[in-house]
């Protein structure tokens, strides 16, 4: 992961080369995902990389709650759509 200055925005590049295609946001966290299923957890002050992992499926939306990270995806095992749950917040 690289963070780059870029006029008055802040780019966070990500390791792995992929589409964010969903943002969850907290007050403390950030998580990125990207379009093969990788998620990237940041620090929301200054998008420090705390914790990586791959989801497998595309996302097509996420939210934090309670210390969970929530993924919907249009693929699932035999099933039309999923709702994958993960424990993403490391305070």
């Amino acid at each position: 992961a690289e963070a780059l200055q870029a006029d008055s925005a802040m780019v966070f590049l990500l390791d792995g080369n992929e589409l964010i295609v969903a943002l969850a946001a907290t007050d403390t966290r950030v998580a990125a995902l990207g379009e093969s299923g990788g998620v990237w957890i940041l620090d929301a002050g200054d998008l420090t990389p705390l914790k990586h992992f791959n989801t497998g499926v595309r996302p097509q939306s996420a939210l934090f709650h309670d210390g969970l990270l929530y993924v919907v995806t249009h693929q699932g095992e035999g099933e039309n759509g999923a709702l994958m749950v993960y424990e993403a917040l490391a305070e």
